[in-house]
């Protein structure tokens, strides 16, 4: 295999990476030991789009579902929480 790129950015460890839907775009999540979850963009040269943050202790997983039309994620914190986010509100 040839190595097409490296995403930097987090500052911890990374724990788990996924791609999910966005409406008509692939983004790639990954969520890290720093307490933040990346959005990055494949089709932009792997663009880093956002930073998420809310989370205050690791990030450990992160998951995509569905509900209706829209995809949500869902992130798990050693903090003891699970966050649900919406692409569609830029993650507001």
């Amino acid at each position: 295999y040839k190595l097409l790129h490296t995403l930097q950015g987090h500052t911890g460890w990374v724990m788990n990476m996924i791609s999910f839907q966005d409406g008509d775009n692939v983004r790639l999540a990954s969520c890290s030991g720093d307490t933040t979850i990346r959005i990055w963009d494949p089709s932009d040269d792997y663009k880093l789009l956002y930073t998420l943050k809310g989370h205050t202790y690791w990030v450990r997983n992160i998951i995509s579902f569905q509900v209706d039309d829209n995809v949500q994620l869902a992130s798990c914190s050693r903090d003891r929480t699970i966050r649900i986010l919406d692409p569609s509100d830029d993650y507001k």
